[in-house]
Formats: C-alpha cells, sequence, structure tokens
C-alpha cells in the first residue's frame, strides 16, 4: 500500500494526546538502582540513568572520557538482561562499530536517504526483516546523533511511525 502521512491524532475530547514515556523502562528502575551500586557512576551518570528509566528519551552528552561509553554500554548490557529489544546505531560507519551496532541508514532499511520518506516506505515494503526490526525495537541508541542531517532524522521518524503504526515521535520507541 502506497504510503500516506499520518495525521494528527485527537482523544475522545478533540485534544491532542500526550505521548508518555516508555513504561517498560520505567518498570525497570528499581532493578537498575540495586544494580547501579557496584557501577559507581558520577552524579552526572546516575542523573541520565535516572531520566531514562524514567522512560524518557534523552541525550547523553559531555567531553572525551567522561564516562558516555562507560554508560551506555552498562545500560545496554542491563536492558539485554532485562529483555529488552535494543537498537544500537550510529550516523557513521566508525560510530556503529564502536558500539557494536549498524549505521542508522542500513538498520532503518533507509539506504542512502536521498528521496522523499514516500519512497523509502515504498521500498521498505518488501523488506520484511526491517520491517520486523522497526516494529520489535523498544529502545534506540544512535551514537553521534548530532552529525546526522536533520533530514535523516526526520525520515527516521516518518518510517517509524508508519511501520510501528504510530502517531507519537519516532513511533514511540524511546531514543538515546
Amino acid at each position: 500500500k502506497p504510503y500516506s502521512a499520518p495525521q494528527s491524532e485527537s482523544n475522545d475530547n478533540g485534544s491532542k494526546n500526550d505521548y508518555l514515556p516508555n513504561p517498560k523502562i520505567a518498570r525497570l528502575w528499581n532493578q537498575w538502582k540495586s544494580h547501579t551500586a557496584v557501577l559507581g557512576l558520577t552524579a552526572s551518570q546516575a542523573k541520565f540513568a535516572e531520566t531514562f528509566f524514567r522512560g524518557y528519551s534523552c541525550g547523553i552528552t559531555g567531553e572525551a572520557g567522561v564516562g558516555k561509553s562507560y554508560l551506555t554500554k552498562a545500560i545496554f548490557d542491563f536492558l539485554t538482561a532485562n529483555k529488552v529489544n535494543v537498537g544500537k546505531c550510529g550516523t557513521t560507519g566508525v560510530a556503529s562499530f564502536n558500539i557494536g551496532g549498524q549505521t542508522i541508514n542500513s538498520w532503518a532499511g533507509l539506504g542512502l536517504a536521498d528521496e522523499p520518506v514516500e519512497n523509502i516506505i515504498n521500498k521498505l515494503a518488501k523488506n520484511r526483516k526491517v520491517q520486523d526490526r522497526l516494529r520489535a525495537v523498544e529502545v534506540l541508541f544512535i551514537d553521534e546523533a548530532s552529525m546526522a542531517k536533520g533530514d535523516l532524522l526526520n525520515k527516521l521518524n516518518g518510517v517509524m511511525k508508519h511501520y510501528r503504526y504510530s502517531y507519537a515521535p519516532f513511533g514511540g520507541v524511546q531514543l538515546v
């Protein structure tokens, strides 16, 4: 079926729905708190983890050596152990390799992402593997997201909304 852009979603009283945080991740908060005692997180790492485990999309920033990769790996490992479907992507091949993932273009089936989102979605209609991946992911980590062009993230947003059947940003997937 050809792509048609989702329209704004409203609830019964006509007001726009609020997009709530990821409840599955929020339920893991207490487990994470007991798990972190052995990790020795800094105050800023702990604050990030609290925001993340409340189920919100958020970003990790900081200079080299502040522990971004350490914290990210600890969260990956914890989520994997708790059977959360995590996507690990980077905006470049090097960033992807460093986190053990794929480029965002490859992971989401965007190709070069040099055409309208409608065309990308129509091409993905033949790629069941990517469709299944897009529908199953619960948390998506994008390393070096600041290196992505804005239209790449807009196209990812459109593809994920379409294949996850959701009006929520990025189809309701929690982004880091």
